[in-house]
């Protein structure tokens, strides 16, 4: 996880963003709550390698994982944009992981 974390803060914003807010884990936990609850980042690390506040943090943790539609809303996009960007950014985290 602590490599998939520093790879996620290598993607350009929207595809970190994107595979951020749909990432779930196998039980259903989202991408901030199994950073935190395995201890690979503090709430302050993970607002930084996010670009984001503390408080936009947390608010945005309340609603993940995010459908298309919620994270389309977020981001102020279209949907097939931010599949788009979750495409790549899986795909970029693949080939970087891989390695």
């Amino acid at each position: 996880m602590e490599r998939l974390w520093q790879a996620v803060t290598q993607l350009p914003k929207e595809q970190r963003d994107a595979f951020a807010f749909g990432f779930e884990d196998p039980i259903g936990q989202d991408f901030f709550t199994v950073l935190l609850a395995a201890g690979i980042v503090t709430w302050n690390e993970l607002a930084k390698g996010m670009e984001r506040s503390v408080e936009d943090i947390a608010r945005l943790r309340m609603s993940m994982p995010m459908d298309g539609m919620t994270s389309a809303a977020e981001l102020g996009a279209g949907r097939e944009n931010v599949w788009k960007w979750r495409y790549r950014a899986i795909r970029t985290l693949k080939a970087n992981l891989d390695n």
